[in-house]
Order: C-alpha cells, then structure tokens, then sequence
C-alpha cells in the first residue's frame, strides 16, 4: 500500500522506527510470537494519533484479549484488518476474545479474513456505533457465533455496506441473516452476499429487505441461484442499483426480467448464466436506452453470434470502459457489433475463445483505433486470427498511456504478428506481454527482446512459452535481456525449441547479469536440445530460484 507505513513486527528494532504520521497505515505482517504482541500492545497503548487503518495478518493460534482491549482502549483505530486475505491460507487463528475486545464506539471500518470465528463478535459489533463498513470472508463459524454474530450485525445500525462472502455453514443460515439483521438495516448501500447456495426462500427475503431497490452494489456471485423467479415474487419494478453481479449462478431464464428493474446499471456482470437471443435483445435494449453502462462481462453465456448481436446491438453509444466476453463463441459478426459499440472511451476489451478470425480482427482494429485509453487487450486463443489480424489491432493501439495487458496468445500470429508487438512494446510500452504458442520464430524472438531492451516502461511479464525460438532466438533473449538485467522483472519461455547451443548462450548470460538489475525470475524448459543444454536450463533455473 502506497497511502501509509507496513509495519513488520518481527523485525522491528525499536517503536519509534515507526511512529511517523498522523494518518498512518500499519500493516503487521506477522504477529507470531511473544514480543512481536508486545510491541502493538505497546503502539495501540501509547499511540495519541489516528491510525486510519491497523492491519494484522496473526500466525499465533489465537490473539491474546489484552491486546484486543489495548486496541479498543486507544480509540485512535478507524479501520481494523484482521487475517490473510489469501484464499490459500491453510490455518485459520482463532478470533473470538480479542475481537469482542478490541471493537469499540469510534471503529469506522472492520475486514476479517480466513480466522475462526468463535461466540464474542456478535455482542462487540453491537457496541460499535460508528461502523459502517463490515466484510467478513472465508471464516469458520460455530452454529452459536453465526446467530450471534447475525444479532450483533442488525443492532449496527449505522452500517452502509455487508461483504459477506465463503464462510461456511452459511447456506443453512441465509434466510436467518437476511431476515434478522440485513433487513434492519436503514443505511445499506452495498450489499456482497456469497454463501454458496440460495435457495426461494432465502431470495424470497432478499427481496423483501426494505433497503434492497435502493442499494447502490448488489453483489450476488456464486450463489447456485438456478432461477430469479423468487427474487422478482416481491421485488419492486424499479431498483436503483448502479452495480449488479449475478456470475455464476446458473441462471437459465426471466434474466431480463430482473434487469429491466434495474435501468440505470453503469456495472453488469452475469458471466455464467444462460442467455437465450431473446433475452439478450432485451437486455440490450434496457441498457441501450440508459447508455450509462461503463462494464460488461459476459463469460461462459452461451450467446454465439445472433445472441451477441441483439444483445450489442442496442448498446451503441454507452460509455463502455470495459467488455469482457468470453467463451460464447461470438466469431467474425460479433467482433463487428464490438467494433460498432465501443467508443473513445473503452479501456479493457477481452474476447478470448471467441472464434475471431483475421477479419473479426480487423474490424476490431477499427474501434481500438478510437480508444486512446485502451490498458488491456484480451483475445487470446482465436486461433485463425493470424499474421495479418494481429498486424492491423497492433498498428490500430495509439493510447495515450501505456497499456497494462497485451495478450494474444494462442493466435497464431508468426513472425509478422511478433513484430507488430514489438512496435506496439516501443510506441505505447506494455507491462505484461503474453505471446505463448504463436509459432514465433528467431526473426520474431529478435524484434521481441529488442523491444524489451528499449522500452519506456518496466515490463512486469513476457511469456513467449511454447514457440520455436530457436538457438539466435535464446542469444537474442541473453543478450538484450537476461544479461543486461534491465528493464524486464520476469521472462517466461517454458517448453520452447532451442539446441545446446541456445541454452548454454541463456546460461552464460544468467551467471554474467549485472547485479541489482530488474530481472527476478526466469522459468525456462527446452524441447531439441542435448544433454549439455538441459544442464545449462537446469543452471538457470537454479540460479533464479535461488534469487
């Protein structure tokens, strides 16, 4: 975080290295022993400044009560962060004391993270008067800490916005949360609900939450939803909602029927849904008449070509800034509707498995010539796209900023398209560049590294895996990148072509690097080359693993 201080408590030589602003983030990275527990006691207890957020990421099996009553006592915490956000966390330390004591009046904000929750949140949450934004995700919850903690939820009545998202045992629980406590809350504007599975009855009180048209966020991803029948029973024709999040829920039917509730959407994501033509022109036409979506994703929809036409089709004139719209297998004729609909305005545009060929591309050329502020480009594996399309949508890229994201893997671009990246690379600067299985050749390796080594900006990953890039291919890379040690942090070339002499060359330049450069990591398998180049691969991986 660039807005305040990380904090390592492990490795602090002394409080005061620390104590420097008044509106400081801390962020204790590890909270694993004795000492590191008493230096925060000693910070919450004597700090006379606000700490706009304290986050503690605990490995102690549980966090001592003292520590929590220090954190309420100072009152000076307005956010507390408590866990690993990971979704890889593997142990869950116990909160249930040091919570219940350290939530207080004055705490604006509370994030808990993959902990176990035990009975004690529920009654603390309900002395803190000033909260108004509660997440909760991948917890551990006992029956009585869930009813609790749903009681202790409906008395903070200054509550604005819920995430509450993977905790279990709460699809047995849902219709209790909404009933109880989501439905007295007078101020909700955002609401993240993910449980797992929702059945009516649980959408039956959803709709019935009082504040639900007026919220401003509705996210209800993941929920195994199957039909929204429940949900419209007692839903008012007109909802304020300016965000919706419906993704994979399975949804097969009356879709449109809730977005038609819903006219002033700027944010839309039902990925995962079905959507037959008739309910994308639907769709289409209610958001085609607000024009004031900005994002749009549709993966895994089933649409195909008509389906994405009537659905694209009224959408002329948003002020689209992101589409994504994967895997519904859209071809030649949706990438022309895309073209039509997107404006100067567009900065994500990700068509991946949609069948586009070079003439899709092209005419997707059209559009990204009018985004200046275009950051990603997302079209990988349209296999037909070619030498020729990826020629045209590099040469169209004119934005004004660098981008973050150029993908097109899996497209077959050759030589030619490698080249027209390489002009993208050194006119615009990419950060990330994935080129994998592209049948890119030395000549293309070449213009590649060349690019890499003058770039304006520092580029985070190139991914040229599973090409053949051959031996002057490698020296190229060891030349201009590798022994440089500037300007690239990671180059990828897993499962490519090379001979010994390729190899050792990679090597060479790994051992020669100049020190302290950019270069961090360098994962590299070679197919064609003898028992001396795969000695000289394992070497560089060695020495990149060990960096």
């Amino acid at each position: 975080m660039d807005d305040g201080k990380h904090v390592d408590l492990g490795s602090l030589p002394a409080l005061a290295s620390f104590v420097t602003n008044s509106d400081a983030v801390f962020m204790i990275k590890r909270l694993d022993s004795a000492k590191s527990v008493a230096t925060l006691f000693s910070l919450v207890s004597t700090s006379e400044w606000e700490i706009e957020r304290l986050e503690i990421q605990p490995e102690l099996p549980a966090l001592p009560v003292k520590l929590g009553s220090a954190v309420q006592r100072s009152g000076t915490i307005r956010g507390l962060v408590l866990g690993k956000r990971t979704t890889e966390c593997k142990s869950k330390p116990v909160l249930c004391g040091f919570a219940a004591a350290a939530l207080g009046p004055r705490l604006e904000r509370l994030e808990i993270y993959n902990l176990k929750i035990r009975p004690g949140l529920g009654k603390a949450l309900a002395q803190c008067t000033s909260l108004t934004d509660l997440t909760i995700i991948g917890c551990n919850m006992s029956y009585i800490s869930i009813g609790e903690l749903t009681d202790g939820i409906a008395a903070a009545q200054s509550l604005e916005s819920v995430h509450f998202a993977r905790n279990n045992l709460m699809e047995y629980f849902a219709e209790g949360l909404i009933n109880d406590a989501l439905s007295k809350l007078p101020h909700l504007n955002q609401l993240v609900l993910i449980i797992g599975k929702m059945d009516d009855k649980a959408c039956e009180a959803l709709a019935a939450v009082p504040s639900l048209p007026k919220l401003r966020v509705l996210s209800l991803e993941e929920n195994n939803m199957e039909t929204v029948t429940a949900l419209l029973s007692k839903l008012p024709m007109k909802c304020r909602w300016e965000t919706l999040n419906l993704s994979s829920n399975y949804i097969d039917g009356r879709l449109e029927e809730l977005i038609i509730r819903a006219p002033l959407l700027c944010s839309l994501d039902i990925s995962g849904n079905s959507i037959g033509e008739a309910a994308a022109g639907v769709i289409g036409r209610t958001i085609g008449r607000a024009k004031v979506l900005r994002s749009l994703r549709l993966f895994y929809c089933r649409l195909k070509k008509a389906g994405t036409v009537a659905l694209l089709k009224p959408m002329q004139g948003c002020p689209l800034e992101s589409l994504s719209m994967n895997h519904n297998n859209a071809g030649d004729q949706g990438a022309k509707v895309v073209s039509d609909c997107l404006g100067s305005k567009c900065k994500i545009l990700d068509m991946v498995l949609e069948e586009i060929t070079q003439q899709g591309a092209k005419e997707l050329a059209k559009a990204l010539r009018r985004a200046s502020e275009i950051v990603s480009l997302n079209l990988t594996s349209n296999l037909m796209i070619g030498p020729e399309g990826a020629v045209a949508v590099c040469d169209s890229l004119q934005s004004w900023r660098a981008m973050q994201e150029l993908n097109l893997g899996d497209c077959r671009i050759g030589d030619a398209g490698a080249a027209a990246v390489a002009r993208v690379m050194l006119r615009v600067g990419c950060r990330r560049v994935i080129l994998s299985s592209n049948d890119i050749n030395s000549s293309g390796v070449k213009a590649l590294a060349e690019a890499a080594a003058n770039s304006p900006v520092v580029i985070e990953l190139l991914q040229l895996s599973r090409n053949p890039v051959g031996n002057e291919g490698a020296k190229s890379l060891a030349e201009k990148i590798i022994r440089p040690n500037r300007n690239v942090e990671e180059l990828v070339i897993c499962w490519v072509e090379m001979g010994d002499e390729g190899a050792k060359a990679i090597e060479s330049a790994a051992r020669a690097r100049k020190a302290g450069g950019s270069l961090r990591k360098v994962e590299i398998c070679v197919s064609g080359c003898g028992h001396e180049g795969q000695m000289a691969v394992s070497a560089v991986g060695w020495m990149f693993g060990e960096s």
